[in-house]
Order: C-alpha cells, then sequence, then structure tokens
C-alpha cells in the first residue's frame, strides 16, 4: 500500500524536530520527505549534524524518511557523491532537486543541451549510491509538465533518476496533462506524486478599476481542480506502488488552521489510499 508523507515546509519555524515528529505523527502521515534548507529544520551547512538528528526524531514516532528535497540545481552535482552516501546511510532512497529555471526566450535549446548532459552526471551518481534524483513537475522550471520531464530523463537508467509527478503545480501554474496520459508518459520514472490541489477564481482589482483577472489560489485537497478521487483510482489499477507526498500550501493559515487543515486533508486521502488499494 503507498505511503503518504508530509512535505513540513509551513511548520517551519513554529515547531521544533520533536514536535513537529509528534504532529505529524498525530495528523496520520506514514512519513516525511525531508526539506533541507537553512530556513528547515535540516541544514545544507550542518547536514552531517542535522539530518541525523531529524532522521532519528522521525523513526522514533515510526515515521518514515525515503526522500529529501533539496534546492540544489542541475549544475551543481558534480561534487555531491559524499553527500548522497550520507543520504544512503540514512536510508534515504530519493532526493528531489529544483533543477533550473527556464530562463526566457532565446534560452530553452542551450539550456535544455546542458540539463541533458548533466542528467548523464546524475544517473552515474545514482547509481553509485543508490540513491535517486527526481525532477520535478514545476512551473517556472526547465521540466514544467509530464511530457518535458520525460523527455529530460529517456534513455536514462529508471534506477538511478525518475520524476516527481505534480498535478497540483500543474493545475496552479502550467503543463496540465490529463493523468491517464501522464501515466502513460512517465512509465518506469514515475518515482513519486506528489498530492495539492488549486483553482483559479476572477478576483476584482481595486488599482484597475475592480476590473476582474484570473488568479490561482491554493486550496484543500477535496475542493480543487484536481480531482485525486479519479487520480488514486487510476494509480491503483495501474499498480502503483510508490509514495505520495502531501504539499499542504494554504493562503492565509496560521498554524491551528494550518494543522486543521493538513489533517482533513490526510483523513481524505489516507481513507482512498486505504478504501482502494485493499479492494
Amino acid at each position: 500500500m503507498p505511503s503518504l508523507l508530509s512535505f513540513p515546509k509551513f511548520f517551519y519555524p513554529a515547531l521544533s524536530v520533536d514536535e513537529l515528529t509528534f504532529t505529524l505523527s498525530d495528523i496520520g502521515f506514514d512519513g516525511v520527505d525531508i526539506l533541507i534548507r537553512e530556513n528547515s529544520w535540516v541544514k545544507p551547512d550542518k547536514l552531517s549534524v542535522t539530518l541525523p538528528a531529524f532522521v532519528k526524531s522521525m523513526h522514533s514516532k515510526g515515521l518514515e524518511t525515503p526522500s529529501v528535497s533539496i534546492d540544489w540545481q542541475h549544475h551543481e552535482m558534480s561534487d555531491k557523491e559524499d553527500t548522497y552516501r550520507l543520504f544512503a546511510d540514512q536510508g534515504i532512497q530519493m532526493v528531489r532537486i529544483w533543477f533550473q529555471n527556464y530562463r526566457g526566450s532565446g534560452t530553452f535549446h542551450s539550456d535544455w543541451k546542458a540539463a541533458r548532459e548533466s542528467m548523464a552526471i546524475l544517473e552515474k551518481l545514482g547509481q553509485r549510491t543508490g540513491v535517486k534524483t527526481l525532477i520535478q513537475t514545476h512551473m517556472g522550471n526547465l521540466v514544467w509538465s509530464a511530457e518535458t520531464a520525460y523527455f529530460m530523463v529517456q534513455g536514462f537508467d529508471p534506477d538511478a533518476v525518475g520524476i516527481h509527478y505534480d498535478p497540483g503545480n500543474m493545475v496552479y501554474g502550467e503543463g496540465w496533462s490529463e493523468p491517464v496520459k501522464v501515466l502513460d508518459v512517465l512509465g518506469d520514472y514515475l518515482a513519486l506524486v506528489g498530492i495539492k490541489n488549486g483553482g483559479w477564481f476572477h478576483v476584482p482589482q481595486p488599482e484597475a478599476g475592480c476590473q476582474l483577472k484570473w488568479q490561482p489560489s491554493w486550496l484543500p485537497v477535496d475542493q480543487g481542480m484536481v480531482d485525486y478521487e479519479a487520480l488514486l483510482s487510476l494509480f491503483q489499477k495501474h499498480d502503483y506502488s510508490g509514495s505520495f507526498v502531501m504539499h499542504n500550501f494554504y493562503d492565509g493559515c496560521d498554524l491551528s488552521g494550518l494543522i486543521k487543515a493538513t489533517r482533513h486533508d490526510v483523513q481524505y486521502i489516507q481513507q482512498m489510499i486505504s478504501k482502494l488499494w485493499s479492494s
């Protein structure tokens, strides 16, 4: 049965590591996608100390730690083998990197060529260490859709590089494709699936005479444009056995509101996973 991980970005800095561990377990997550950032519990400049301590805390409550997310871009990967070996020593199987922004008109083909050259480095790094590098479908990125992500990794070892498919990003930003097509396109490269939701609204613009403008907003998982009941049913039919990672992006929540909204979404998704994968 797939596990449900937390991407705990918005719980920082309100919760300590131990408080986060208790909160994620109490809400109903199975594990955590570890965020490595200066504004996070796991610091990139103190990784050898903060990462093992974070992992130990999560494991104390039975929470899995199969993946990390970090802001490296593909051209920064040539000297990361020791870090990947640290990940492997901590039982981490996947690392999601930012990859690269799309820099605008006239830059795509040269950037794409350089990125493909970096993929060869990432492939060898994964083959040597057993830690798979993931690139995420993300608005503003060089791989903004399932199709672009696939063509970026095409021909490389799917045991060493993979794709974090994020349908919420794609409806909020760009690159939406029907999930049936996505599963067909990504195949063995599909390694992780993000869960968040959003929608687009006509919003008055007071500074422009209250003319209406389309504007995106993050929403609870069961209220946005992505139909997660249909999506998870599709993944179950295709024997998906990886993890889901929930990104609890909500507009305007304080900590108590964030916890309440997250608990609602986790219960919604966990009940669906249990029903579908137990049938």
